[in-house]
């Protein structure tokens, strides 16, 4: 994967990098909610349940956010990282088969504090005649 930076050259992300961007999103969010508008990579660290020197090498490979003896501005941070991997806008969602699978996404998409953006914009059943019917012989299943 690779990250943009402000002179447009790509610089490869390590995988394990990247799978803890959203943690470190959740964490800033949750920072943000507290009203907390600085943070010191110790205390971020502790919220993501990470070491502070490994999210400091993470936040690396993204630029450089963080100020020495400052911390990082939590709402700048946020919105840095939600850049990078693509949550800073609401995306249409489908759901097609609204099976269990399909009402667990429905119902999660319905909370009423959303951690990331996401919008629900149409579900359908698939076969919506066949609920709750045995295939071969069309008879209420028990």
């Amino acid at each position: 994967m690779s990250a943009r930076t402000s002179n447009d050259h790509a610089r490869d992300i390590p995988e394990a990098t990247v799978a803890r961007l959203p943690v470190y999103l959740r964490a800033l969010i949750t920072l943000a909610e507290q009203d907390i508008e600085t943070c010191s990579s110790e205390e971020l660290a502790a919220a993501a349940g990470v070491n502070s020197a490994k999210l400091r090498k993470d936040l690396s490979y993204l630029g450089s956010y963080g100020t020495r003896g400052v911390g990082y501005d939590v709402e700048y941070l946020r919105y840095q990282i939600a850049r990078e991997i693509g949550v800073t806008r609401d995306w249409p969602v489908v759901i097609v088969g609204i099976g269990n699978l399909g009402h667990a996404l429905a119902n999660y998409l319905r909370l009423p504090q959303p951690r990331l953006p996401r919008r629900r914009t149409a579900r359908r059943r698939s076969r919506p005649a066949r609920r709750g019917r045995c295939r071969r012989r069309r008879t209420p299943l028990q």
